[in-house]
Formats: C-alpha cells, structure tokens, sequence
C-alpha cells in the first residue's frame, strides 16, 4: 500500500508552507462553520480546501514552487515587521529618535503582496542606460554619479 502511495506521488509537488497554511485555515474555516453554519464559510471552506488538494497533486512543480516562495517572502515580511514593532516596545523606542533601528539606518521597509516581495524605501533602483542591469543607489544623496558593476557605464542620476 505505501509503495503505492510512493508511485502515485512521484513526480507530484506534495506538501509544503503554503500547503500546510491552506489545511489549517481550513480547519480554522471548518471550525468557523460548525459554529456559525454560513453558507459563506462553507464556499469558502470547499474552495481553500480544492485549492490545497490541487496544490498537493500537482504535477507543475515550479509554479507550486514559485507559489510558495512568493508565499514564505510574504510571510517573512509580515513577521519582520510584527518583530520590530514589538521591539520597540522592549527597547523604550530608540536613543536617537530618529526612526532608525539603532545603527543609523532608517527601517522603513514595504511589503508587494502581489509579488510577496520585501523592498527597503532607503534605496532607489535605476537602470543602466546602456546595458539595462538594474542598480541600486541609496535615497538623500542628491545628484550622484553611477557606475554600472556589468559595463562600468557612468551617468548621472538624482536621488
């Protein structure tokens, strides 16, 4: 019997971050509606719940791995961002006062729920005129002069 089971998942995607997530707020839906008995929470319930057999069946292996690592970026800046607000209420608030997470730099992250991406606001991105390689700067600088790491074209860009 598990040897079956071992040949039925071979080459499927199976359990993983986003998947458990998915049961347990299935469970937490399931829950939901034996108390309430919503037709609402049950729709909902059956889709969470088709979604994560979908998921776990799944033979298209790098959409589901895409899947969830746009969900563990999401997940890691959310959780980044209930650690230091919850950390400035251990540490009384920083010494400088200044919104800085204490070793001069401004903590002024974003997160993109689409992409599950994390994005800090104390750098701005350009790209190179010439080769099109994307280039970080920092914020505040006033006019600087850039150097592409690829080509080593050098403009001018304000900040």
């Amino acid at each position: 019997m598990r040897e079956k089971y071992f040949r039925f998942m071979q080459g499927r995607y199976g359990i993983d971050a986003l998947g458990r997530f998915l049961i347990y707020s299935v469970m937490i839906f399931s829950l939901l509606n034996l108390l309430f008995g919503s037709l609402i929470l049950f729709t909902l319930d059956l889709a969470i719940w088709s979604y994560a057999f979908y998921r776990v069946f799944s033979k298209d292996i790098y959409k589901r791995s895409m899947e969830n690592n746009r969900y563990l970026n999401f997940k890691a800046c959310i959780s980044g961002k209930i650690k230091r607000f919850f950390n400035r209420f251990q540490q009384g608030g920083n010494a400088s006062g200044d919104g800085s997470d204490g070793c001069g730099q401004k903590f002024r992250s974003k997160c993109n729920s689409f992409s599950g991406k994390c994005y800090d606001d104390t750098y701005k991105v350009f790209k190179c005129p010439k080769c099109r390689q994307k280039l970080r700067v920092p914020r505040g600088k006033g006019k600087i002069m850039i150097t592409c790491r690829r080509c080593q074209y050098e403009f001018i860009k304000r900040t």
